[in-house]
């Protein structure tokens, strides 16, 4: 696979990784905004985890992801261990309406409880990724839609020297 000419990554940093980022979270908050119908829910869901899958893909540099996080930041190590392993294979299941290994249980699919992990985990990894960017993509990381840790009931970690997170949202700002 060629790597991305410098063009595609800034297309994709500035409209693609924003989109990503902003659908993750819309669809996380609309979750919480209260009940849902089951169909609506359901797309809410499946929106979530789509959305999950392509950002833990791209911080894990899976090969159906295109795009490096190491491009766009200075000394940004991956944490391949940010998320479980074991949570995109059951994301596929839970995703995947045309295989006899979808998941059918609600046991085995994927609750309130675990979104939330899965959502506190990309944050984590977000403001991590944020924190090393370079000042040519620095520039245009901005506020995304607002939805702070404690307000949609995560609780962040305990700032230590090298964790310090602040509890705001941001992500690129739309050109």
């Amino acid at each position: 696979m060629a790597k991305p000419s410098d063009a595609d990554n800034r297309t994709f940093f500035d409209e693609h990784l924003l989109y990503e980022i902003q659908m993750f979270r819309f669809a996380y908050g609309r979750l919480l905004d209260g009940n849902h119908d089951q169909a609506p829910a359901n797309a809410l869901i499946e929106c979530f985890l789509l959305h999950s899958r392509n950002l833990i893909e791209f911080f894990k540099t899976k090969d159906s992801c295109d795009f490096d996080p190491r491009d766009f930041a200075d000394n940004f190590k991956l944490n391949k261990r940010f998320i479980s392993d074991d949570e995109l294979p059951r994301i596929n299941a839970h995703l995947s309406h045309l295989s006899v290994g979808r998941t059918k249980t609600g046991v085995k699919k994927i609750g309130r409880a675990e979104r939330k992990e899965i959502f506190k985990s990309i944050e984590c990894e977000l403001a991590r990724f944020s924190g090393t960017l370079r000042s040519e993509f620095k520039a245009s990381w901005g506020p995304t839609p607002k939805y702070s840790l404690r307000e949609i009931g995560i609780d962040g970690p305990t700032p230590s020297a090298t964790n310090v997170i602040d509890f705001s949202i941001t992500g690129p700002l739309k050109t």
